[in-house]
């Protein structure tokens, strides 16, 4: 080691890097090596969350008897939710 250097100069660091950083970089390459799995993933729990929202629903004597007030219930949840966004974009 040379006279004129310290420890500290031979110790790369990286300062800009951070803990958020560092797992955006394994993320995007989790996703390009596994998007299949990342697809079944993703379609398994949009379909247990709509399955046990609709099991949820049905449970309610009167939805299950009435099940077109379930439609018109979501018809006005995207009705308010389009309007929402509207508004704010």
């Amino acid at each position: 080691m040379n006279q004129n250097t310290s420890p500290e100069d031979s110790v790369h660091v990286r300062d800009d890097s951070s803990p958020t950083a560092d797992l955006a970089v394994i993320k995007k390459e989790v996703w390009r090596r596994h998007p299949m799995l990342f697809a079944v993933l993703v379609t398994i729990g949009g379909t247990a969350t709509f399955t046990g929202i609709e099991q949820l629903l049905l449970s309610v004597e009167f939805f299950h008897s009435h099940p077109v007030v379930i439609l018109g219930l979501g018809m006005l949840l995207l009705l308010i939710t389009g309007t929402v966004y509207k508004k704010l974009g």
